[in-house]
Order: C-alpha cells, then structure tokens, then sequence
C-alpha cells in the first residue's frame, strides 16, 4: 500500500456534529445579541473557530468573551453527534491491515478526544491532534502531528471533507482524500487535486487498499 499513515478531520469526516455546534453558536448568539438570520451556520462548521467569530465580531472586544463562552456551553452539546455510515467499520478495517490511525481537526483538542470517547471510536487512533494555543489553522495542526509523530509526509493520507482539509494537506505537501457526506462539496475540493474523491467508507477502503 501507499500509505501507512491515514490522518482523518474529525467533524463531517469521522462523525456529523452539526447539531451540538449550531446549538453552541445559537446560544452565544443569544447571549450576545447577535442576529442569527444573518449568518449561515453551517460555514462555521469545519474553518478553525477564530475564522468563524471573526466573522461574527469582527474587530469587536467581545470576540474573546464570547469564544470563551462558546467553549463552555459546548460542553453541554459536544455528545450531540453521531458516527457517519461505516465508519467504524472502516477504522476496525484499517487497524487490522496494520495502519496507523490518527486524527487531526481544527477543533479545540481536548473536545475533539472526549467526543471520539463518547463515540466508542477513541481506542482506533494512535494520535488526537487539535487547535491548541496558536495552533488554529489546519496545516498547523498536521504540522504538529508530523512533527510530533515523526511521520513520513509521503506516506500519509488526510480524509477530509472540507477546503480547508484540502488547503492543509496542501500547505503541508500531504496527499488528501475528500468525502463529499460531511459538510463539503465535490467542487469545493477540485483546485486542491485531491488524490480521490468518495462517496462513503466503503470507497475510502477500495482506495486506500488499492493506491500504489
């Protein structure tokens, strides 16, 4: 096989969290007067999270309160979400050809290993890479599992389902497979090259199994 390394995003890539995130957004936005026919919540889903309250705020002092409030009653949501179709299948399926699992998102590291806990699926993966301190951007948070890892770049795979996946693993020189049942679309990924575009898990499997 090509790989040995399979780094997988975790939000619409390993489990659709959709729901617990815009519950943590819509009450912010309640607590801070924020009008929320004003944004599309599901552009929030998948960019490192100072991005999307930039765009909220803007350069309002309020961004950091309200960041950190976000943070905290999402904890009350987090366990809002479910396994994509065949996922676990296909992580049981991997670890037992004897690759090396990770993750790697731009969600706030320690809510990304209670939500894979809580999931039942934490056990499969070697690493949990997240946003941490100045850590945000995706690029730097497979910069940071490379690194820490001492992987092989060449030899890694990221599973993801959104431009910003695409956009990391391109910044880092990483090959990268989109799926198009999270939160992204086939055209979003086009100008990135990625080295396969699929459906669901069972196509993640064929590819991964058959790349050279």
């Amino acid at each position: 096989m090509k790989y040995n390394t399979i780094i997988f995003d975790l939000d619409g890539t390993i489990s659709n969290t959709e729901s617990g995130i815009f519950k943590a957004f819509r009450k912010m936005m309640k607590e801070f007067g924020v009008d929320e026919s004003k944004f599309d919540l599901k552009k929030f889903i998948g960019p490192p999270i100072q991005w999307s309250f930039y765009q909220i705020f803007g350069d309002d002092m309020r961004l950091f309160k309200a960041l950190d409030y976000f943070r905290g009653v999402y904890l009350d949501f987090m366990t809002d979400n479910t396994l994509y179709d065949g996922v676990k299948e296909l992580l049981e399926k991997l670890a037992a050809d004897g690759l090396a699992l990770g993750v790697a998102t731009s969600k706030y590291e320690p809510y990304a290993v209670k939500v894979l806990k809580e999931l039942g699926v934490l056990e499969y993966f070697g690493f949990v890479f997240g946003s941490v301190g100045d850590r945000n951007e995706k690029a730097d948070v497979l910069r940071a599992a490379v690194e820490g890892k001492n992987l092989d770049v060449k030899s890694c795979l990221l599973v993801g389902d959104t431009l910003y996946d695409m956009r990391g693993a391109a910044a880092c020189g990483m090959d990268v497979l989109g799926v198009t049942y999270g939160f992204g679309r086939a055209e979003d990924f086009e100008e990135y090259n990625p080295v396969a575009v699929c459906e669901n898990t069972k196509q993640i499997y064929k590819f991964i199994k058959t790349a050279r």
